[in-house]
């Protein structure tokens, strides 16, 4: 309409380059339209397959499959707390609070040995018949038991406990800061945890050699680290020892007398 408005005053070529500018310019915005009419089709369209993938997969993911995983998750966890009692405190579980983990060599085979059992029966179960949210938690056991399984092949590496943050000479005044002493069974698991400290320094110690021999040491640096570690747990005063700490904040509820015995 525009051109027609303005025609009488323009040259009659101008009017008709004017009016196919406009009549192409429509026809650009219609196919324009057009094209988004049919994305926003395509995006719903896109949308409701997913849902559906999703519901159908929902409901396609195997009782029994199911019942294995979670069964194996179950079984591992309940396994680490007993492996390593120390990891099964920190999250609440302290059922196993007078141990620490036994570091001898047969104890470290026993666990090899369970990982890799644990990884087989893992590969085992069919993912194509697990829940979306199953596959990943089945993919993240895969490669944590996998990564476990690659480092047993290297025991040398695995006896440089000592480190520049800590190791096991600051692992258990590190658990004594977090373990209840609400209850007077809680105490004594605390002390039992205390008095097998020896027998867990022998092995740590017999690792390091074995390391050693291999060739594995750390390096001075974080020996003399180690040194200065282990001097501030041992002040002139006892009572400013991370070992006692704990008795520092024993409950009212236990009697003084227990308390003091």
């Amino acid at each position: 309409r525009l051109v027609w408005v303005i025609a009488p005053s323009l040259h009659r070529q101008t009017v008709v380059v004017l009016y196919g500018i406009a009549v192409a310019h429509n026809r650009a915005l219609r196919i324009r339209d057009q094209h988004m009419n049919a994305l926003i089709a395509r995006i719903g369209l896109a949308a409701l397959v997913c849902c559906a993938a999703a519901s159908t997969v929902a409901q396609e993911a195997d009782a029994q499959e199911t019942l294995a995983l979670h069964t194996l998750f179950e079984r591992d966890w309940e396994a680490s707390a007993r492996d390593f009692p120390e990891w099964a405190t920190y999250r609440g579980d302290h059922r196993f609070g007078d141990k620490l983990t036994d570091m001898s060599a047969a104890a470290i085979a026993t666990r090899d040995a369970r990982v890799q059992s644990t990884l087989a029966d893992a590969r085992a179960i069919r993912r194509e018949r697990l829940s979306s949210a199953d596959r990943v938690s089945l993919d993240l056991f895969l490669e944590r038991a996998q990564r476990s399984v690659e480092m047993a092949a290297f025991p040398a590496y695995r006896t440089l406990s000592l480190r520049a943050l800590g190791g096991p000479h600051t692992a258990l005044p590190d658990l004594l800061n977090v373990s209840p002493v609400q209850r007077r069974e809680q105490v004594l698991q605390m002390i039992a945890r205390i008095e097998a400290m020896p027998q867990r320094m022998d092995d740590e110690i017999a690792q390091l050699r074995r390391g050693m021999a291999a060739g594995y040491v750390s390096s001075r640096d974080v020996l003399q680290r180690v040194l200065t570690q282990i001097d501030t747990q041992l002040p002139a005063d006892v009572t400013t020892s991370p070992y006692y700490t704990p008795f520092t904040r024993l409950s009212k509820d236990i009697p003084a007398a227990e308390q003091t015995a």
